[in-house]
């Protein structure tokens, strides 16, 4: 017997909760879309099973940062495409014009039988759709986040806003308002974090001298190159 739900973790975002008679102990897996599941026994505590989860941090993140991120050239009903929050399920015929609806970590993305997605107009619609998602989301999860980490590390700033910047993931101003791409949540958590730990040191130093990087060293656990070298990978494009 299987009990299924989501969980939002401040870290990770959405993860898969299953509930399974047959576990013996809690386990981990990264599935291909690069979501994770967490499975836990039928009887066993929640708490103790989140405390686990949060644990793994380092591992999960490292395997799954190895799932394959592809640019989709075109939307179809097999297209595969994830972000921090949801996953991207294309299905036709049900409904008489395009429909998107956003629950339990997947966002559905209806049309009708006369639509042809081969047509340019049809890409557009779904990738707008797409987009006005990762918005909402972003808005959700990305200035709780930054609160987080200014917490953390002693950092103060005066406002954040989500943008739909593509020339760069984040920016900050001279009077400490950042401004954050809502395209961050097709990375993984800790190239968002970098961004964010970014924008806040240029609260304290507004260039990328030495004593910019050597702050960001010290919030980066030594880091800062590896992940700067780590993001150049993605593009905001999808």
């Amino acid at each position: 017997m299987l009990k299924e739900y989501y969980y939002d973790d401040e870290v990770l975002g959405r993860i898969r909760i299953v509930r399974s008679k047959k576990a013996k102990r809690t386990s981990i897996r990264i599935t291909g879309d690069a979501g994770v599941v967490l499975t836990i026994p039928y009887r066993q505590s929640e708490d103790e099973s989140l405390d686990f989860f949060r644990s793994k941090y380092d591992w999960i993140l490292s395997h799954r940062n190895k799932v394959k991120k592809t640019v989709v050239t075109k939307f179809d009903d097999s297209t595969e495409f994830s972000t921090l929050t949801f996953r991207v399920k294309i299905q036709k015929g049900l409904s008489s014009v395009f429909k998107f609806s956003l629950s339990g970590g997947v966002l559905t993305i209806a049309y009708p039988d006369a639509i042809n997605l081969d047509l340019e107009s049809s890409q557009d619609v779904i990738r707008m759709g797409i987009e006005k998602a990762m918005r909402m989301e972003a808005q959700r999860i990305l200035p709780h986040r930054l609160r987080s980490l200014a917490e953390k590390f002693g950092f103060k700033f005066s406002g954040v806003t989500i943008r739909s910047s593509k020339t760069r993931w984040g920016s900050c101003s001279s009077l400490g308002n950042i401004n954050l791409s809502y395209f961050l949540m097709t990375l993984p958590p800790y190239l968002i974090d970098y961004v964010l730990l970014h924008e806040l040191c240029h609260t304290k130093e507004m260039n990328h001298g030495p004593r910019f990087w050597a702050l960001m060293d010290k919030v980066t656990a030594m880091k800062s190159d590896e992940y700067r070298s780590d993001i150049k990978k993605y593009k905001t494009s999808f």
